[in-house]
């Protein structure tokens, strides 16, 4: 029994100092997993405030240190902060990266002494990847269909015309034909001509349940659709009493009413709901006004750039203005 009871002891308090252990890394990588978001937030259109934190050469860098000192970590425990990372797979190709790694080798022990055990070591490994142009939107894209450009001018006001002598060109929009789907999030059928008015005025207010990547086709609305009353009101609505963004991008998030975002088409050739448009892109509008009536409706806003929780970047898209989230690859 004496020899049972000093073995048990000896297991519980070796089992204590790997407790310990195992605390002293999660700590480790929870503050990696932090910095490395923190520092990749850095390429995107926002602009986090100036890192306090002195690394390296870049804010990114400078950035992810800042945040693991902010979670507690010593500054000292910091063995390195690479943007690029390196030796990191899951990096996509064009991707901007910021990778974090972290050891405390003076985790204390305490009964592991009695055998011979002296101070052991934690690490917290962490990469991230910034903001990239969307190529896929899961959820709360806007019915409206801009003729792609060839370039933006972000922050001066825009005007688009459903129509221009008749044909569909630069500078123009029409409405776009969503369905519903269930669950949301998930790919639209390959072709979609039914909807409606309420459902027409329900992706308005909503924006589309279905996901679509650069790509896709979509169908148009009819025009007897687009030019009713209940559409024209549910945008009146999103726009309230109007007003231009804000002068800092911080302030800029998808949560407001009057920021959208767009699928970006090529409407040369297309003819009503006879033929589908191709999407090329997305963008975020920022929706200033609409008048007009039947074919002779326009929309005034502002081209802003957006960081979109629901999209996903990839590194082959054009950069139109809206980014994916920072994310953990590593």
């Amino acid at each position: 029994m004496t020899l049972a009871v000093a073995t048990l002891l000896g297991v519980m308090s070796l089992a204590s100092d790997v407790g310990v252990l195992y605390y002293s890394s999660i700590q480790l990588q929870k503050a990696a997993d932090a910095a490395a978001v923190a520092g990749a937030n850095y390429f995107g259109p926002n602009h986090p405030p100036t890192p306090s934190c002195s690394w390296g050469a870049t804010d990114a860098q400078n950035g992810a240190c800042d945040y693991v000192v902010h979670n507690g970590i010593t500054k000292g425990y910091i063995t390195n902060i690479n943007s690029p990372a390196t030796g990191v797979a899951s990096v996509p190709v064009g991707a901007q990266s910021v990778q974090v790694q972290l050891k405390r080798t003076d985790v204390p022990v305490f009964f592991g002494r009695l055998i011979g055990l002296s101070n052991l070591a934690a690490i917290g490994n962490a990469t991230a990847i910034g903001p990239m142009p969307i190529t896929t939107l899961t959820r709360g894209l806007f019915s409206v269909g801009v003729q792609f450009p060839n370039s933006m001018t972000y922050g001066t006001s825009i005007t688009l015309s459903e129509k221009s002598s008749g044909q569909y060109g630069p500078g123009n929009w029409a409405w776009l034909n969503f369905p519903q789907c269930t669950p949301v999030g998930t790919a639209p059928p390959a072709r979609y001509n039914g909807g409606g008015v309420p459902n027409l005025t329900q992706n308005i207010t909503y924006g589309s349940t279905c996901a679509y990547l650069i790509g896709n086709t979509i169908t148009p609305e009819t025009g007897a659709k687009g030019n009713s009353t209940a559409p024209a009101d549910a945008v009146k609505a999103l726009i309230g009493s109007g007003g231009n963004p804000p002068t800092d991008q911080n302030q800029i998030a998808i949560g407001d009413s009057q920021l959208v975002v767009v699928p970006l088409v090529d409407w040369n050739g297309n003819n009503g709901q006879s033929s589908t448009v191709t999407i090329k892109g997305f963008a975020a509008v920022w929706l200033t006004a609409l008048s007009g009536s039947g074919a002779a409706i326009t929309l005034t806003g502002q081209f802003v750039k957006l960081v979109d929780q629901y999209g996903t970047g990839g590194g082959s898209a054009t950069d139109w203005g809206t980014y994916s989230a920072p994310v953990l690859v590593q």
